[in-house]
């Protein structure tokens, strides 16, 4: 627990095993008025420090993975759209198979601690500005790369059968 001790404790402010009726009307057992409020008083400065260690401990745990990314206005960005599940922006087909990251795209400002805006299509339904995790900066020249590869000849065609379904093997 984060706390450091009993919920009942933090909460009222005494154990659980003393009632609020013998605190009131002074059972020997129960602390006095200005005991209970110095004990209060630790008790919430024991909250305060186990909720700051324990915060500590996240923080730790969260940043052990994490890299530090910053962008100048200009640079060029390759965009990571698997955080996004808007249909828009997906492709057909197997998704191992598809691309992980599109388009370098210009950085047009930087939005706040974590934000940057690019410079997208015109036509794109997709908002502007995206997260840092989800931009991966572009290193070197940019080769152009063609999509789809058209072959010169076709030399021989097969027909196979298998089952109930058929397929054609091509020789390129």
């Amino acid at each position: 627990m984060s706390i450091g001790m009993p919920l009942f404790c933090a909460l009222y402010g005494y154990d659980d095993d003393l009632s609020f009726v013998d605190i009131v009307f002074g059972d020997r057992s129960a602390p006095s008025a200005k005991d209970w409020i110095q004990e209060s008083q630790d008790i919430l400065k024991a909250l305060k420090d186990s909720l700051q260690i324990a915060q500590n401990q996240q923080k730790i745990y969260a940043d052990r993975n994490r890299v530090e990314r910053h962008f100048e206005v200009g640079d060029l960005v390759f965009l990571c759209l698997k955080p996004y599940t808007q249909s828009k922006l997906k492709q057909k087909g197997a998704y191992k198979l598809q691309l992980h990251f599109y388009e370098p795209y210009r950085v047009i400002r930087w939005i706040g601690e974590v934000a940057y805006e690019l410079e997208l299509f015109p036509a794109s339904k997709a908002h502007n500005v995206f997260h840092v995790s989800c931009l991966k900066k572009v290193l070197g020249q940019l080769l152009t790369i063609a999509t789809e590869l058209e072959p010169e000849v076709i030399l021989e065609t097969k027909e196979k059968k298998l089952g109930s379904r058929a397929f054609r093997d091509y020789l390129v």
